[in-house]
């Protein structure tokens, strides 16, 4: 399993992926040009094409998950503005990612809990 985090969060968060030993790559990773943007939709592509999970705090990946199951598996990060308690938070939650994503496709992340709000 393989994840990118996308640019609206701190590049931190790939390299604590990776000290949990996950693929793990944030989107400034990839560019060519730092200056280069990386679209909401070249991001879909690519976790279709490579199989990787998103993660993110664009809601428009919740949208587009809502309407296309676009992409196909996603961590949305939801109400965590401070970059202390996002990382805090996540190194909690970082260990349980992979066996969760066995069996939900969209898990939501926020300071007090994990959610799956499209499991019936």
């Amino acid at each position: 399993m393989k994840f990118i985090i996308d640019e609206n969060l701190t590049p931190e968060l790939a390299e604590m992926f990776r000290s949990f030993g996950l693929n793990a790559a944030h989107v400034n990773e990839m560019k060519i040009n730092q200056k280069q943007r990386v679209l909401d939709d070249q991001l879909r592509r690519l976790a279709i094409q490579k199989g990787y999970v998103i993660v993110t705090k664009d809601d428009d990946f919740v949208k587009s998950y809502v309407s296309r199951e676009v992409p196909e598996r996603m961590v949305f990060i939801h109400g965590m503005e401070s970059k202390n308690l996002l990382l805090t938070r996540m190194k909690e939650v970082i260990p349980q990612l992979w066996e969760l994503l066995q069996s939900y496709n969209f898990i939501e992340v926020n300071a007090l809990e994990i959610k799956f709000p499209f499991d019936s």
